[in-house]
């Protein structure tokens, strides 16, 4: 018998649940024992197979990821990325104009950090780490710049950047090569906002940030 083990058991009100078994082998004062353990997990795998085509949608919006960059694609979106493209569609309103922006620059540090939270801001002020990104942090700076000065982050180093507006997916994707393009995790955001409904996802605290890439 393996040690664990899933299995759906019958109830007595004729329905039935799923459970998982633990089971060991143990000496208690030189006498064999065998201890076993039942977990309800009916919930969970309810949970597991909502989630299957939420994570489909992201394997295919990033099909050369590993599971660890899709699992921080997916709790980024859940916990930061689906309130800031409410901030942006309820500023968009308003004035000055609101530009949109994603840092998907992958600056290779550890432990397997990416476009993490805040990752842009020293680019903003030309501290550059790595010399592959000396074009980015003039990209960006320039447009920090900009912007103060005129609400208007668009310069001649950058693609044309439009103002975002509600419902356009369009926006900035900082990276080495930096683009002004539709965000490649609309959809597949869209489809978690639809499983989640108003709930938010709780694991701690997470390192994702605003519309950063993931980590």
């Amino acid at each position: 018998m393996p040690e664990r083990y899933q299995c759906r058991l019958a109830k007595g009100d004729g329905s039935t649940m799923t459970v998982e078994v633990s089971a060991y082998s143990i000496i208690h004062k030189d006498v064999p024992l065998s201890l076993g353990f039942v977990r309800d997990i009916t919930e969970q795998k309810k949970t597991e197979a909502a989630l299957v085509p939420v994570i489909t949608a992201y394997r295919s919006a990033y099909p050369g990821e590993n599971p660890s960059d899709i699992f921080f694609r997916i709790v980024s979106d859940g916990v930061f990325g689906r309130g800031m493209v409410e901030l942006a569609n309820r500023k968009s309103k308003q004035k000055p104009p609101v530009y949109f922006y994603r840092m998907e620059y992958d600056t290779h540090l550890g432990p397997g950090l990416r476009a993490f939270h805040t990752c842009e801001l020293p680019l903003t002020v030309k501290l550059v780490k790595q010399p592959e990104a000396k074009v980015l942090s003039q990209q960006i700076s320039g447009a920090w710049a900009a912007f103060a000065r005129s609400d208007n982050p668009n310069h001649s180093g950058l693609p044309q950047w439009s103002p975002h507006k509600t419902g356009d997916h369009a926006l900035m994707i900082f990276n080495r090569t930096t683009r002004f393009a539709a965000d490649p995790q609309a959809d597949a955001r869209a489809a978690l906002l639809q499983l989640l409904g108003n709930e938010p996802i709780s694991i701690g605290s997470p390192p994702a940030a605003k519309n950063d890439s993931h980590r």
